[in-house]
């Protein structure tokens, strides 16, 4: 048992060598059925076969005689209110469930291992059971439906009590993609959130849908259907090398979305085989979950007979709104390389991604903890990234978001100018100016940029008189300070006194 795809080809190369004579077989939950089924036959000689946790509980074959553990797994959890990805020691119970994979119809043996890199921790050491699932994933669709019935998850008791924090966290993204209301009430669009089959940022993408018609619904869910089954298309990595040649079936004419990139090699592989989807570098088996969702998400629709297509260009532009409706919480700003969001959580774009990405983007942050060179590093990246193409779309699908603040009065060619601060969720995305008109409170502006930027000049002017004039007069005289050129140029700056 090892945790990942990555490491299961480490190992099946090296045992290659080491006992070449075996048959030496992977397995993990992206093959297809018909890549699986090797496991289950008969070999003359040894079989290996080198796992993930796949092969903890949901399939046991019978002729597995002993089992070589890690005791890690790679699982998903969210810290500080991000999902991520983080490698774990398995529990006691864990390893009694895989020790359970040998010896089906005779006797076995179990053999707890250090995985290279990782510290080794026995089994006494270990926790008796892993963490509920409560504890460790976002609770966004618990809180709705639980406010839907009325009740108020920060009030009940849970058998396996999840930090209270994340369902406040839970709440505040449900507010701002408006299934909740300030009071905690469910809104129209939370009621109807609660029915689709797809995590909450997906299930407001596919509400916003609803504003341009069946073929953009349809198209939105075949493109939110990918997502949920982690993507279609195999990239090349170390675990798996390949020629993505999926990448043929997208329009290179736009640089828009990751998501509708990925939609589109969906489209385009609706009528492949099998085996030319391999060809494509397409996962079958993500490509039928994705087929499975999608139906869940046209029959809550509707939209059963509607026929999926390719998008137009109009409709690409309606599917960004989409995407940006359901993703208002996860706006992300260029700065200095890398991208930040309102929280100032710093952020690379995924590796992965197919865009040239602008100054304004959503996407899901992520983190994905891996092992270098230096040791074990968490890499905090940002998938599935969509280009905001203009604050004024911003406003378009989330004016509650919006906020203008009067930033006070400025100086601008000349000209004294009101400044407002565009904010959207609590940050400044833009600046903006209008000419001030003549007031009481710009001409005091003017005084005091005068004084600023010209006062020491008029004092040492002034300066100079005053002390000459007291020579000559024998007399002790103040000299000038900034409130006496105010005192000055009150007499001189009227309300309608332009800089000019």
């Amino acid at each position: 048992f090892l945790p990942g795809k990555a490491e299961i080809k480490d190992v099946v190369a090296q045992l290659e060598v080491r006992v070449p004579w075996a048959t030496i077989l992977p397995l993990h939950g992206s093959m297809d059925k018909e890549e699986q089924r090797r496991v289950f036959q008969k070999y003359s000689g040894v079989k290996i076969v080198v796992a993930t946790n796949v092969a903890e509980t949901s399939i046991t074959i019978d002729d597995i005689d002993a089992v070589v553990d890690s005791g890690l797994e790679r699982q998903n959890r969210v810290k500080n209110g991000v999902e991520g990805l983080f490698m774990n020691p398995i529990s006691k119970a864990n390893c009694l469930q895989r020790a359970g994979r040998a010896g089906r119809v005779g006797p076995g043996e179990y053999v707890l291992a250090k995985y290279q890199g990782y510290p080794f921790i026995g089994m006494k050491d270990r926790e008796d059971y892993g963490t509920p699932e409560i504890m460790r994933t976002r609770l966004d669709g618990m809180v709705l439906r639980l406010a839907k019935s009325g009740l108020d998850a920060e009030e009940l008791d849970f058998y396996h009590q999840p930090n209270i924090k994340e369902i406040v966290d839970a709440k505040q993204r449900l507010k701002k993609l408006g299934a909740l209301r300030e009071d905690g009430g469910v809104t129209k669009i939370g009621r109807d959130m609660e029915r689709m089959p797809v995590e909450s940022h997906y299930a407001r993408m596919m509400i916003e849908a609803r504003k341009y018609g069946k073929e953009v619904q349809t198209q939105l869910s075949a493109l939110l259907a990918v997502q949920e089954a982690g993507g279609i298309c195999q990239f090349s990595s170390r675990a798996r090398s390949c020629g993505e040649y999926w990448r043929v079936l997208m329009d290179r004419n736009y640089n828009d979305s990751d998501l509708i990139k990925q939609m589109e090699v969906f489209v385009a592989a609706q009528r492949m085989s099998n085996a030319e989807k391999r060809e494509y570098d397409i996962f079958t088996k993500a490509f039928s979950t994705a087929t499975a969702t999608m139906r869940q998400l046209r029959q809550v629709e509707k939209l059963k007979d509607q026929e999926l297509t390719a998008p137009t260009k109009e409709q690409r532009e309606q599917l960004v709104k989409c995407i940006i409706a359901g993703s208002v919480d996860n706006l992300y700003t260029s700065d200095w390389g890398s991208y930040v969001d309102v929280r100032g959580d710093r952020r690379e774009v995924s590796n992965r991604s197919i865009l040239s990405v602008g100054k304004m983007i959503v996407g899901s942050p992520f983190d994905l903890q891996i092992k270098t060179i230096r040791g074990i590093e968490t890499l905090h990246i940002i998938e599935g990234a969509t280009n905001v193409p203009s604050i004024e779309l911003l406003r378009e699908v989330a004016p509650q978001l919006f906020e203008r603040k009067d930033a006070g009065l400025n100086v601008n060619g000349g000209e004294v100018v009101r400044v407002y601060e565009q904010k959207f969720n609590g940050k400044t995305l833009s600046l903006e100016s209008e000419r001030e008109p003549a007031s009481t409170e710009r001409q005091q502006f003017i005084i005091r940029h005068l004084i600023n930027y010209h006062g020491s000049f008029i004092a040492n002017q002034a300066n100079t008189e005053i002390r000459d004039l007291a020579e000559r007069s024998g007399m002790d005289l103040p000299l000038a300070d900034s409130t006496y050129i105010a005192m000055l140029l009150s007499g001189v700056v009227s309300e309608e006194t332009t800089l000019e």
